[in-house]
């Protein structure tokens, strides 16, 4: 709005040219109050975005007749959540919103702030994030949602102040169940424009000035043509709910064969492979996961078994690789593993060359027995030409979880032991 309405309307032509969504503004009053609906991976997330009449003047806010910006008030955020929650937009697992507004140069957050984004979070809104005051300010859990009060500037040109050339970028991992992870990256500027990752003192600086306690949790990732573990600060949280696969694995389907509308379902311990509502193939064993995946890299997907069978009065774990050859369930390769389940399995390209690896997470017995899911060690495997290799076989800790994400591998510890 710097440069007036026709501006504005301008730049939502071009927006909408190039493919790129906005939110907290729009041709009018109604239209700028709209939600940005996205669905991820199967998670719904609806987008809100408002203005502080404390830092811009009245002429940018949106009206009947007008393009404008959402103005920052209480009573209309709470009507346009209560929209969303009434399902006017559809079914919404998350609500994320963004403040702008603050007291410039600043690192502690200002009431204005305080209201506004604990009102949203009463409302329903699951996460704030704030802008404005060119610095990076607290961050705070309020009612066990994050509020990031300012994350800094970013990109600009103000290198006159050093506060203003500390940034903060955020990796937020989210489920339908909730945002459990949010990861801080320390950013430095320099050189007008020019965005670093901060190391050293210079990110400790930043992680001080949020006032909240971050953990470390690792990552793995493959670097200079092999696999590297690094770590990653997060927001502590003491409160994790996340869609772990032996919490929900009684009660699991995944989709298969796209083309023969199959689904692998596992239910109370029994796999079926189910045409629409027609049972082709089960496995009643002892299952500690399934997957589907392109494995082998044949462009087919295969269902990948991890599971138990009793041999000489022995339980071995086995990994299994099903195919559907002439609309039946065929099993093309298996594996037997070590004496403990593989609890956990994953199939992604990780070192980006166009096949996948199989990541696979190594339990305990004892644990998977008690319906725990609780990780010994990382394994990756590759199958070239009907060979299977590891190539990556670590103790990294005792794993609660695992996830896969632009080719890194997650791991969230029991940060109890």
């Amino acid at each position: 709005m710097n440069f007036g309405e026709d501006c504005l309307l301008k730049t939502f032509n071009y927006l909408n040219e190039a493919g790129i969504d906005y939110i907290g503004a729009g041709s009018n009053f109604e239209d700028s109050h709209k939600p940005l609906i996205k669905t991820i991976n199967g998670t719904t997330l609806a987008f809100l975005a408002y203005n502080d009449s404390d830092v811009v003047p009245s002429y940018y806010f949106a009206d009947k007749d007008s393009a404008g910006t959402n103005k920052m008030d209480i009573a209309q955020l709470q009507s346009d959540i209560e929209k969303i929650n009434q399902g006017n937009f559809g079914s919404i697992d998350h609500i994320i919103l963004s403040m702008h507004s603050g007291t410039e140069y600043t690192k502690v957050p200002n009431q204005r702030q305080k209201d506004f984004a604990h009102a949203a979070i009463d409302a329903g809104v699951d996460i704030v994030l704030g802008h404005h005051p060119h610095n990076v300010q607290h961050v705070e859990q309020y009612k066990g949602k994050y509020i990031i009060y300012s994350m800094g500037n970013f990109v600009l040109d103000q290198m006159r102040w050093e506060d203003c050339t500390k940034e903060l970028l955020l990796n937020i991992t989210i489920s339908r169940k909730s945002i459990f992870e949010v990861e801080v990256i320390p950013i430095r500027m320099k050189k007008f424009c020019e965005t670093n990752v901060a190391e050293g003192y210079e990110k400790q600086e930043i992680l001080e000035i949020i006032n909240y306690e971050t953990v470390s949790r690792p990552y793995i990732k493959f670097e200079e043509n092999e696999y590297k573990i690094f770590e990653r600060d997060v927001l502590e949280n003491n409160d994790l709910e996340f869609d772990t696969k032996k919490t929900i694995l009684n009660n699991r389907s995944l989709s298969w064969t796209e083309s023969e509308n199959l689904t692998a379902t596992l239910y109370k311990n029994v796999l079926y492979v189910m045409n629409d509502e027609s049972i082709i193939w089960s496995l009643d064993e002892k299952i500690s996961d399934i997957e589907v995946g392109d494995f082998n890299n044949d462009d087919l997907e295969e269902l990948v078994i991890s599971y138990w069978e009793e041999e000489q009065n022995q339980l071995i774990n086995k990994i299994s690789m099903f195919k559907l050859i002439n609309h039946e369930v065929t099993e093309v390769w298996n594996r037997q593993t070590a004496d403990t389940p593989i609890i956990d399995i994953e199939i992604s390209d990780l070192d980006n060359d166009g096949l996948n690896e199989m990541i696979l997470i190594e339990g305990n017995y004892d644990d998977y027995q008690n319906n725990q899911y609780n990780g010994k060690s990382v394994m990756i495997w590759q199958l070239k030409n009907d060979k299977l290799s590891t190539i990556f076989n670590e103790t990294v800790c005792s794993i609660d979880h695992m996830w896969i994400d632009r080719s890194m591998i997650y791991l969230i510890c029991n940060e109890s032991e």
